[in-house]
């Protein structure tokens, strides 16, 4: 087999940019399914497996490795389909346990009143901790701690084969948002550790949580640092790349929305006021009005008689 292609029996299912990418490992005993997506378009989730010859009701374990809604919002679903219990990390068991919405960034992206949460929470019947292995299919994949993005996420590696799972530690020549208001201030040096801990497997393919399979996994490694260490030297940087990927999110789960009402909805979120004082843009209505524009200019969203929808794909 081309190492720099998956086995038949992992299947890797990509999806747009509002839910993750989902990875099947097939198992005699049933699939067994990493990141379930958001709980709105799920019934499009539980189709796409269907097309690739994978029963939903015959799932037999669920794995979620963060806690942001577009990774586990399919859970409750595939679930109520299959009885198939739910297992992730320790700090990801913690955050669902309390209902953290702000863990989630659901508050920081100021969608508390317009993103109701899946229901109901399912929580996780085991824990999985940095330092375990667990068995999938016929693989055993190392569980390694993959803070930065979020600081639960988790990563899996199968040695064997050098199959990474690294969520969204890093996409293809991208990271996921970094977001130290949520996070804390060492968001950025853990995305980094998180990066050179990557780079000490051998590892020849990574499965994002968004994006296309990464094939060439050590110049993708060196492309992100790269990435992550400009957002060290130069805040705006960063705070450009967290508010392009906020705003295509909000986007995504109003649209279609008449653009008075989006540029209003968002006076007081979070992400909103952090960075419209970090890009030197005196208010932050301004700042949303800005991106509106120029995501129009690029074909990213279309205004049709003031009515706005994302061309982004799902």
């Amino acid at each position: 087999m081309n190492k720099t292609q998956l086995p038949s029996d992992i299947h890797f299912i990509q999806r747009g940019w509002f839910h993750c990418n989902h990875v099947v490992v097939q198992d005699p005993d049933g699939p067994i399914i990493i990141d379930t997506g958001q709980h709105t378009g799920v019934e499009d989730t539980v189709a796409l497996l269907q097309e690739r010859g994978i029963d939903p009701t015959a799932i037999q374990l669920i794995i979620n490795t963060h806690c942001h809604t577009d990774h586990w919002g399919g859970n409750a679903r595939l679930q109520a389909l299959s009885g198939a219990p739910v297992i992730c990390g320790p700090k990801t068991a913690e955050i669902f346990a309390n209902g953290d919405t702000r863990a989630m960034w659901v508050d920081y992206f100021g969608m508390a009143e317009s993103y109701e949460l899946p229901s109901p929470m399912i929580l996780p019947s085991k824990i999985i901790a940095p330092g375990d292995s667990i068995q999938l299919g016929r693989y055993s994949f190392q569980i390694l701690a993959a803070p930065g993005h979020a600081p639960d996420s988790i990563a899996l590696f199968e040695p064997k084969y050098g199959i990474l799972l690294c969520a969204d530690a890093m996409f293809e020549q991208d990271c996921g948002v970094m977001n130290s208001k949520v996070s804390g201030e060492k968001t950025l040096d853990e995305a980094l550790t998180t990066l050179a801990r990557f780079k000490e497997l051998d590892a020849t393919i990574a499965l994002p949580g968004h994006g296309p399979i990464i094939t060439d996994v050590a110049e993708n490694i060196e492309a992100v640092s790269h990435l992550i260490r400009l957002f060290q030297r130069r805040s705006d940087k960063h705070a450009r790349h967290l508010c392009a990927r906020a705003f295509a999110f909000s986007l995504l789960i109003l649209q279609p929305i008449p653009r008075t009402k989006f540029l209003t909805m968002f006076e007081e979120a979070p992400w909103l006021h952090d960075n419209a004082a970090i890009l030197g843009i005196p208010k932050p209505t301004d700042l949303l009005a800005k991106l509106t524009e120029e995501f129009i200019q690029r074909g990213l969203v279309q205004d049709n008689h003031g009515i706005l929808t994302s061309t982004i794909p799902l």
